[in-house]
């Protein structure tokens, strides 16, 4: 008599009375079973590294724009310098009060000391 061993409800009776055939039949469906929970997370895996693509992606894109924005930025400081710089010199820099805020120049007594040039007050 063959006994199909069934291994949530098995006793040690039927394990007793199982053949050969049967332990093997076990280790198939056992690996069958295997098979199949990794399948599902195989599925579950890949699933979840489309979402981490995709985020990486959305991200890649958002520090690109930040990046431009930063050149930009960059960019437009850069020709601010410049304008004060070009104008610093034409009136900004006969004020001592101004001289200091806009173009960093130091005060030494009555003479304003700016890149080398020396102003009179």
């Amino acid at each position: 008599m063959r006994v199909r061993l069934d291994l949530d409800n098995a006793t040690e009776a039927d394990v007793g009375k199982a053949t050969e055939d049967d332990f093997d039949n076990l280790s198939q469906d056992a690996q069958r079973r295997q098979i199949e929970l990794m399948k599902i997370r195989n599925a579950s895996l890949s699933a979840e590294a489309e979402k981490l693509r995709a985020e990486n992606a959305k991200t890649k894109a958002e520090t690109k724009e930040l990046r431009d924005q930063n050149a930009k930025l960059q960019a437009e400081i850069d020709e601010l310098k410049a304008s004060q710089d070009g104008d610093c010199h034409k009136t900004k820099c006969r004020e001592k009060e101004k001289a200091a805020y806009y173009c960093g120049i130091k005060v030494e007594g009555d003479a304003m000391v700016h890149l080398g040039h020396v102003f009179y007050g």
